[in-house]
């Protein structure tokens, strides 16, 4: 299938550099914003520019970043730290949908849901973020003077409801097994075919992403071990050592 192995990036340098560039143009972007099936970083940076125009905040590692501030709905900007969105069922279980690092805009897509209370922003590590107004930003004004910031936040929207959309067909579409192997390919792609990959997540974060219980992802790790299509899974990366099978499998 034309894979080869390639250098993992270290987890520790996640969300705040970028990966080592492909070797060819179409992988360009996607390494240097950091977007895969788990994480998404540094894909909004053009904010950087105006952070004097919103407001700073610091949230503590595992609190709730609320989406609105002073009665008015809005987006952060996450300068620093990690977070994770997530929503919550009718069951009261919640699922994760993104991981997100450094350079990435929150409740950019909630922003425009007012009735949305279910979609939750929680905080990973401390963060520090900055606050824009949907009062302020969603305006002719703002979009004239700032037009790069108006694209950057229809990009971030779209490669957010992008992969939002990929995990639903996904989950309809196969099964827990299957899909654990999806989200494992889907990895190795956005890393030009790495066979190692950082990941940064624990088991039972990954569980949430493919709607599963922990003990389930427990088993589906377990058999891809014993039949050699992956060398190793821990918080800290992926390992994959039979990529064709692994594909086989997630067909």
């Amino acid at each position: 299938m034309g894979y080869s192995a390639r250098k993992a990036v270290p987890f520790e340098t996640y969300g705040k550099v970028s990966p080592p560039r492909a070797a060819h143009s179409g992988m360009e972007r996607r390494r240097e914003t950091n977007c895969n099936p788990i994480w998404l970083a540094n894909a909004s940076r053009e904010w950087e520019n105006v952070l004097h125009l919103g407001k700073k905040l610091h949230f503590k590692a595992k609190e709730i970043i609320p989406p609105v501030q002073e009665g008015q709905r809005g987006v952060y900007y996450l300068k620093h730290g990690k977070a994770r969105l997530f929503y919550v069922d009718n069951h009261e279980r919640d699922i994760t949908l993104y991981h997100m690092g450094e350079g990435t805009l929150l409740y950019d897509v909630a922003m425009h849901n007012y009735n949305n209370t279910r979609t939750v922003v929680y905080s990973i590590t401390p963060v520090e973020v900055y606050f824009f107004g949907a009062d302020g930003i969603l305006t002719e004004e703002f979009a004239v003077e700032h037009p790069q910031l108006m694209l950057s936040l229809i990009n971030a929207q779209a490669v957010k409801n992008m992969y939002y959309v990929r995990r639903l067909v996904n989950v309809a579409g196969g099964n827990a097994f299957s899909n654990t192997c999806k989200l494992m390919l889907e990895l190795s792609r956005s890393y030009d075919n790495a066979l190692e990959i950082p990941l940064g997540v624990t088991h039972e974060e990954i569980a949430s992403l493919l709607c599963v219980r922990r003990s389930w992802l427990g088993k589906i790790l377990r058999r891809l071990k014993d039949e050699g299509v992956i060398a190793r899974c821990t918080k800290s990366r992926l390992v994959i050592s039979d990529v064709d099978k692994l594909a086989k499998y997630a067909a």
